[in-house]
């Protein structure tokens, strides 16, 4: 399915003019402050920017999307269960227990490390039927969850922006170079490899400054 965005947003000395299409899902790539989280909270509503996305061919609001930042949390006084009953209400999907997170269901979210919070946020996310916007989704995963995460991941439409893209190359996404708030190049992996390379330092992204965590909830 095609994906076309034309975003704009300007704040804090910071102009963001996002012109790209895609088919299927992509990776946002980039250096800190490129404009890649700008760009997914300007796809999931969060931020009022000027411009338009089309899935499809057709017009796409924040209600196609749903979009997991980088440190996400879980309501402190709620048990896992809880969260994941309220958001198969609210979604109106059976959210499946993956992830691991069947092993601390009756944890309260105030008990949860990162990585736990994180491993909800996105096992719920996965059970519904919309676009994911993933803001650095491997941030507090540990590697079996990474790799479960990438697995469930295959044959969905989402948007991924990461440090570290080499998990996500057997789904052949699509990739979008983002450099000063601008689509620096659009293509798949393998045509843009050398690229994304050269411009990291000769690293799969990896190495550079920790991606600025971003608290908040899901649904």
């Amino acid at each position: 399915m095609e994906v076309e965005v034309s975003l704009r947003k300007r704040f804090r000395g910071f102009s963001l003019e996002l012109d790209a299409s895609w088919r299927g899902p992509a990776l946002f790539l980039g250096p800190n402050g490129s404009g890649k989280s700008t760009a997914l909270r300007c796809m999931a509503g969060l931020y009022k920017c000027g411009g338009w996305v089309r899935i499809g061919g057709r017009p796409a609001s924040e209600r196609d999307f749903l979009y997991i930042p980088p440190a996400p949390r879980v309501p402190p006084t709620l048990t896992v269960e809880e969260y994941l009953n309220h958001v198969s209400e609210v979604l109106d999907v059976d959210v499946k227990p993956i992830l691991g997170v069947d092993g601390f269901l009756k944890k309260r979210g105030s008990e949860l490390s990162s990585g736990m919070a994180a491993r909800v946020v996105l096992a719920a996310a996965l059970s519904s039927g919309k676009a994911l916007l993933l803001d650095e989704p491997l941030l507090y995963l540990e590697t079996s969850a990474r790799l479960e995460l990438v697995r469930a991941l295959r044959g969905r439409l989402f948007v991924a922006a990461t440090h570290d893209p080499s998990l996500f190359i057997p789904l052949e996404p699509a990739v979008v170079q983002i450099s000063e708030g601008r689509a620096a190049a659009v293509g798949s992996w393998a045509s843009l490899k050398a690229l994304v390379l050269r411009r990291c330092g000769g690293e799969l992204c990896v190495g550079e400054e920790e991606p600025r965590a971003v608290a908040g909830y899901v649904v």
